[in-house]
């Protein structure tokens, strides 16, 4: 994602926000699922920003159940 350096706010200043002008920045994850039975599994994704400008980016971490309905 790329600013268009076309506002005023940012997120240095009290009014600004992680929804501010001129916040950019580039992220990558994964996600791996694993099937325990044949229609029953769990999953787990990751993900990063790998550069980021007027943001602050943690990574994030999550994961879940799932039941195939096909």
């Amino acid at each position: 994602m790329q600013s268009l350096q076309n506002g005023s706010k940012s997120a240095q200043n009290s009014q600004g926000s992680i929804f501010a002008n001129n916040v950019e920045y580039t992220s990558v994850g994964g996600e791996i699922a694993y099937y325990i039975t044949k229609k029953l599994g769990i999953s787990l994704s990751y993900a990063s920003a790998i550069s980021d400008r007027i943001i602050y980016a943690s990574p994030s971490l999550s994961g879940g159940i799932f039941i195939d309905i096909k």
